[in-house]
């Protein structure tokens, strides 16, 4: 459901934080770090790149926010989630292995809690 959905990309954010340096950010910064974080954890659980998620995420983010998009000048249109440029230049900071392994262990955990509430079987139990 999304309710456990959202509660898994919040343990896995606040693992990242836990376990990387605090980044100094930019005054004139656009996102937060869990715009980056939810881009890479979209594409993973998804399988698709993270450019392919990137272009996802902000046409869904685009049709669920009410107003007119903001037009620059020279045509480009404003996002509501990073490009695959910039998630790609935060997963290098905090390095693709090291966030795919916590990601790894967050589902390993939330795969452990859901056997312990009983929501999911272990495949032994579903035969019998």
């Amino acid at each position: 459901s999304n309710e456990y959905m959202l509660a898994f990309f919040k343990k896995f954010c606040d693992a990242i934080k836990s376990r990387t340096w605090g980044f100094k950010k930019a005054r004139n910064a656009r996102y937060e770090a869990e715009d980056f974080l939810r881009v890479f954890f979209y594409s993973e659980i998804t399988g698709r790149s993270i450019g392919s998620g990137s272009k996802r995420l902000n046409r869904y983010f685009l049709n669920e926010k009410k107003g007119r998009r903001k037009i620059f000048v020279d045509g480009r249109k404003k996002r509501e989630v990073p490009h695959q440029t910039d998630v790609n230049k935060y997963l290098q900071k905090i390095g693709l292995k090291k966030a795919r392994n916590i990601l790894r262990e967050c589902l390993v955990y939330q795969l452990k809690e859901a056997l312990y509430l009983e929501l999911i079987l272990k495949k032994s139990e579903r035969l019998n």
